[in-house]
């Protein structure tokens, strides 16, 4: 914490003060006090997520070569948001994408960078695609692991 310019750390269990906290939460204490170094407690979240949406009527719309296209596009899309892409895959009328949901963005908001960016991705690759779209869904068919 730091309040007025001046760093607060906490006391130790055995009323040592810290001299230092590292980046990883381990309190250094330099005034002779027992232990040497403690670990703080901290919360570690790692939200898998199954994602599957389809094309619009699940017309089969998704052929060589723009499905392995596709599939890459969508796995930058998600990890240019930060969110650590396992498996992109799918068939013709839907696809699905397992990857690690990041800290910094709401399921929603990835669904609505998913869906919007690459409809507009497919449409630019040709005549058959122009009326390209995802169907609309909420986000029941997306699974939390």
């Amino acid at each position: 914490m730091l309040r007025m310019g001046v760093a607060h750390l906490p006391y130790t269990k055995d009323g040592c003060s810290p001299s230092a906290i590292s980046p990883e939460g381990a309190i250094y204490i330099t005034d002779g006090c027992s232990p040497s170094t403690t670990t703080m407690g901290q919360s570690l979240v790692k939200n898998y997520v199954h994602i599957v949406f389809s094309t619009k009527y699940r017309e089969p719309l998704i052929h060589p070569p723009v499905e392995a296209e596709l599939h890459a596009y969508l796995g930058g899309i998600c990890n240019r948001l930060g969110c650590h892409v396992i498996k992109v895959g799918g068939y013709t009328d839907h696809i699905h994408i397992l990857c690690m949901l990041s800290r910094k963005i709401a399921l929603m908001k990835l669904m609505e960078e998913l869906k919007s960016h690459s409809s507009k991705w497919i449409k630019s690759k040709g005549k058959g695609y122009e009326n390209f779209y995802w169907q609309f869904s909420f986000p029941f068919p997306i699974f939390v692991l």
